[in-house]
This record gives C-alpha cells, sequence and structure tokens, in this order.
C-alpha cells in the first residue's frame, strides 16, 4: 500500500483495528495520521515508513504474483515454527566468530550488526547458537552452518546508512551478503540505506520501505538463483512504476557464485 491509498481506507474499518487502546488525535487527522498516533501510543517506531508497514500488514490483499518459496526458504519456514528464542545477547560464542571468520566477516563489524541468538527447539529442546539480526517486526533473521530462517514475526531488516535522506537503497538477500558488500564497497553504508529480505518471500514488505520514500537508485544484490531472479523481475517492475527510480543489477560482479558473500569468501585471497 501506499501513502494514498492508506488515506483512503474507512475510518470505521481503522478504529476496529486500533481495539481499546486510546491515543490522541484531531478530528481533522488523516487516516495516516492516526495510524501514527497509534503506533505511538502503543510504544511502536512511528515513522512513515512503519504506518506503511502496519496498514499494509493489516489490509492489503496478497500479490497475486507472490514469490513460490523453495530451497533455503522452505527450510526457513519450518524452522521458524520448529525453534523458538530464548535469549538475544551481544556475541561472545567463540564459534560463532570463528563462523563470521570463515565467511569472511570481521568480528567487529559482524558485532556492531548482528546479535547473538540462542534457540531452543520445540520438541526436542536441542539448542544452539546462531548469528542474527533484528527484523522489523520483532523476530530476527538468523544464520549459523546449520541453519538460516526467520524466528519469531517474519519481516525485512532495515539498516540506515550513515548519510540522512539518502537517496539509494541496497538491496540483499541476508546479512551475509550485506556485511561481505560492506567490507568490499566501504562507501557503500556510508551513503545509502540497505534492506535485508532475511527471506526471498519478504519482498512484498521491502516494497514499503522503497515506495514513497525520495529514492532515486536501487541496487539490487540478490542472490544468483530461481528465487533471486523472481524478486529482481518485482524490483525492476516496481522501479518502473516509480519513475524516478532507477533499478541497478549489481549480479555481474559475483556471476559466477551463487550469493555475494560465496563470491567474497572466495576471492579474498590468501
Amino acid at each position: 500500500m501506499n501513502l494514498e491509498q492508506i488515506n483512503a481506507l474507512p475510518l470505521d474499518l481503522l478504529h476496529q483495528k486500533f481495539g481499546d487502546v486510546a491515543f490522541r488525535y484531531f478530528e481533522t487527522s488523516t487516516v495516516c495520521e492516526r495510524i501514527q498516533a497509534y503506533l505511538k501510543a502503543t510504544g511502536e517506531d512511528h515513522t512513515l515508513a512503519d504506518v506503511i508497514r502496519w496498514a499494509s500488514n493489516m489490509f492489503a490483499q496478497p500479490a497475486s504474483d507472490s514469490i513460490a518459496i523453495e530451497g533455503n526458504d522452505v527450510q526457513g519456514n519450518k524452522a521458524q515454527l520448529d525453534w523458538r528464542i530464548v535469549r538475544v545477547e551481544p556475541i561472545e560464542d567463540i564459534a560463532l566468530f570463528r563462523y563470521l571468520k570463515s565467511r569472511g566477516i570481521s568480528p567487529k563489524l559482524g558485532s556492531h550488526y548482528l546479535k547473538e541468538v540462542y534457540l531452543r527447539h520445540n520438541s526436542t529442546l536441542d539448542a544452539m547458537y546462531t548469528l542474527g539480526i533484528p527484523n522489523e517486526d520483532g523476530g530476527y533473521g538468523v544464520i549459523n552452518p546449520f541453519l538460516e530462517a526467520n524466528i519469531g514475526p517474519q519481516a525485512i531488516s532495515f539498516v540506515r546508512g550513515h548519510k540522512p535522506k539518502a537517496n539509494k537503497v541496497h538491496i540483499f538477500h541476508d546479512f551475509m551478503d550485506m556485511l561481505s558488500a560492506f567490507i568490499r564497497f566501504p562507501q557503500l553504508r556510508d551513503s545509502g540505506d540497505s534492506i535485508c529480505l532475511n527471506s526471498h518471500h519478504q519482498i512484498n514488505d521491502a516494497f514499503a520501505y522503497i515506495k514513497d520514500f525520495g529514492y532515486t537508485k536501487l541496487y539490487d544484490w540478490t542472490s544468483n538463483t530461481l528465487e533471486g531472479k523472481q524478486v529482481s523481475k518485482r524490483l525492476r517492475a516496481a522501479s518502473i512504476a516509480e519513475p524516478q527510480l532507477r533499478h541497478f543489477l549489481m549480479h555481474k560482479i559475483y556471476a559466477r557464485y551463487r550469493t555475494l558473500n560465496d563470491w567474497h569468501v572466495a576471492t579474498l585471497g590468501p
């Protein structure tokens, strides 16, 4: 949904979703302004991006061209049901630091963006440590040598760049790809915002952060897989719908590899 569609929502339908939460708004407030006030009253983030995300989750119809879930996304979807988060802490587990190093990521950079997420299996009570990045709905995108999944509410992870009101946005499949790009292209995180999908089928969630926010350049770093190509087609269509937005495919850099991180690891040198 975009801001115009949200402001066209019936107020009665809107207030049904608010429940008994008390918050202040003016009778002349737009629908977007009322949602912002509601999110603020409930302690949620309440930027316009958050308004679009909330309204899209509550009212938007499922997209007819949604992406089929295959490969790692099937594993991740099942894991979301099988595992629960026990605790989240700064990274301390030595095995996680070794895994970061094996993927070409420095402990300092990994510790800045990631957390140590301790999981327990709902049936077997087995436990494991994972690396995780918080997503926009309170869940985590997690990765270790044995698992790649969304745990808790499934959503994208949005990483704001150092430049306020950046006109560039970078789209990655997961945080390993994002951190690889930060290492290989240090200027990237200074000049633009970044979105980790955490799963290919989260592309619809990403559109709320791409549309109507002044981006003029969209850099596509998705994987060289069937699902990644489907995501790229959706991103291309989104750029056509936004006249000021140009879509740049970055896949040539890592054309011989499945992901940007795979290329990064393979070409690091001794």
